[in-house]
């Protein structure tokens, strides 16, 4: 009861000491508690429209064979196709537009002519990845259970996955993930070794592969989507974005123009964001394009950058 009756004093002086701090760091801390800016800073912007990710088929790194590598795509994308946000395509074979066969391997996805490529098929993010070659040792049971102590060959499987912005050229998330697997080493000795390593292979990589997807997910739908404008006629600008990834009538884009390409470092090219150009509203909407009016006068043609606001 005491403590409730000098609740209103104690913020009293609590507040008057933070003002003899000078007014400028006063108001510094009642911009950094307004709602806003808490929000700004625990709430992550909001992005609406469905990604469009293609996926290049993880590397056989292990030597596991046709089946198995098969089999584990076609998990992985399932995983991937689980989340509402994604429309999911995957590389199988060749793409004519694409041209040789893709190696799905994480090295050289930033290749600058291989995003242009990606690009034209109007995809915001391309994934690739590999199975790991497993790696083995052989550990012994708990040293209670001797003189009945076990020996097992623990089998360590390790994927990875790379997921780059096709837009810009920037690595959005790379990640690792390992499984082990212990069998009793009589018992894998005793079997094929295919037939071994399929059964590691189906207990590791199912939680590998859905806890890939989730971070993919997650980091996807943090990010804008970006596309760009097909055309400009009559006062109506065509967008390459339509129902089939959430766009709406009444929907604002802001359009920006062709960023400049910036080579780092490491040799890999990145492609900065260019000068606002202005606003557009979605007036109509197909499945694979929109049509959109300018929010005000700006010098809009076809090839600007436009990307989707929070």
């Amino acid at each position: 009861m005491h403590g409730k009756r000098h609740l209103p004093l104690i913020l009293t002086c609590l507040f008057l000491a933070a003002a003899a701090c000078g007014c400028s760091a006063t108001k510094s801390v009642l911009e950094k508690m307004s709602p806003k800016a808490l929000a700004e800073k625990v709430m992550p912007a909001k992005y609406g429209l469905k990604k469009q990710v293609l996926v290049i088929p993880l590397a056989d790194e292990a030597g596991i064979g046709e089946t198995e590598i098969y089999r584990i795509n076609e998990m992985f994308v399932q995983q991937l196709k689980k989340s509402p946000r994604l429309v999911v395509y995957k590389l199988s074979g060749r793409l004519p537009l694409l041209g040789d066969e893709l190696p799905g391997r994480t090295a050289g996805i930033t290749d600058p002519d291989l995003l242009r490529k990606v690009r034209k098929l109007d995809m915001n993010a391309l994934v690739a990845g590999s199975v790991n070659p497993v790696e083995t040792r052989t550990k012994k049971g708990p040293f209670w259970t001797w003189p009945f102590r076990k020996v097992y060959t623990v089998y360590e499987v390790t994927t990875e996955v790379t997921v780059v912005d096709v837009a810009s050229g920037t690595l959005l998330l790379s990640r690792r993930e390992t499984e082990k697997v212990s069998l009793r080493r009589e018992e894998a000795r005793d079997r094929d070794p295919k037939e071994v390593m399929a059964a590691v292979l189906k207990k590791a990589v199912s939680g590998m592969l859905q806890r890939h997807a989730r971070a993919i997910d997650k980091k996807l739908a943090a990010e804008p989507w970006t596309g760009r404008t097909l055309s400009m006629e009559n006062g109506e600008i065509t967008i390459n974005a339509g129902s089939k990834v959430g766009v709406h009538p009444g929907q604002v884009f802001n359009v920006f123009a062709p960023g400049d390409r910036i080579v780092c470092k490491d040799g890999k090219t990145l492609t900065v964001l260019g000068k606002k150009i202005g606003a557009i509203k979605i007036t109509r909407v197909m499945e694979k394009s929109a049509v959109a009016s300018p929010v005000a006068k700006a010098d809009f043609s076809a090839g600007l950058v436009v990307r989707e606001r929070p």
